[in-house]
């Protein structure tokens, strides 16, 4: 609505680095870009975090085996759990309902390639390591739960591939899991070109430019 101040996200972020490589951003990049994913009305979406959550993310939670998993970007196939069919039915998304989410708590884990091809493999039958994963939780007392995992050694080999900025890459990977958490997914092709235009809309506010196209 015209005059109608943006109401500012408010989640709990815990940031974990499970990896020595070098130039991987700091927490308050992080931060920064899980909350403009989550933020209120971006083009195309249909819902945005409205309270606030107040305890902190302590744990990663990728153990959970019933946990819905989404592969990464260029990704588009069917994923696959890694523990067997899931005793009940996925909980539909914020998305999927229409509706807002009142909190969220994500843990965000920066990680090794062994690490990573380790969850890709248990998680999805893929014996390599992706770029970015993200575990969904669901909403537990209205708040949204969710793990993301970025696989430095990948990012970093696709930055420099793709001619990309180390930081940029990580940005949008970054947004590109959270998208997930809230409901998006790319295995058509009529998903893949909406959450890839809401994915380009949140990085140009980011002041990236749009990693869909060449450098």
């Amino acid at each position: 609505m015209r005059g109608e101040a943006k109401r500012q996200p408010k989640f709990s972020l815990a940031v974990q680095y499970a990896t020595e490589a070098p130039d991987v951003p700091q927490r308050q990049q992080f931060r920064r870009w899980v909350g403009a994913a989550l933020s209120p009305s971006p083009p195309g979406a249909r819902r945005g975090i409205r309270g606030a959550c107040s305890a902190p993310v302590e744990r990663f939670r990728h153990a959970g085996r019933n946990a819905p998993c989404k592969g990464g970007v260029g990704a588009r196939e069917k994923c696959q759990g890694g523990g067997g069919a899931r005793p009940h039915p996925r909980p539909l998304s914020p998305r999927e309902r229409g509706e807002n989410v009142e909190a969220a708590q994500i843990t965000l884990r920066i990680v090794d390639e062994d690490e990573g091809r380790v969850l890709n493999r248990d998680y999805r039958g893929k014996d390599y390591a992706t770029n970015v994963l993200t575990f969904s939780y669901g909403e537990e007392d209205g708040v949204l739960a969710g793990d993301i995992v970025l696989c430095a050694p990948v990012v970093e080999k696709e930055a420099r591939g793709q001619g990309k900025e180390l930081r940029a890459h990580y940005a949008h990977l970054t947004v590109h899991g959270v998208l997930h958490m809230l409901g998006f997914d790319h295995e058509t092709g009529h998903e893949a070109r909406e959450m890839e235009a809401l994915e380009v809309e949140i990085l140009r506010r980011l002041r990236f430019n749009n990693p869909y196209e060449s450098a």
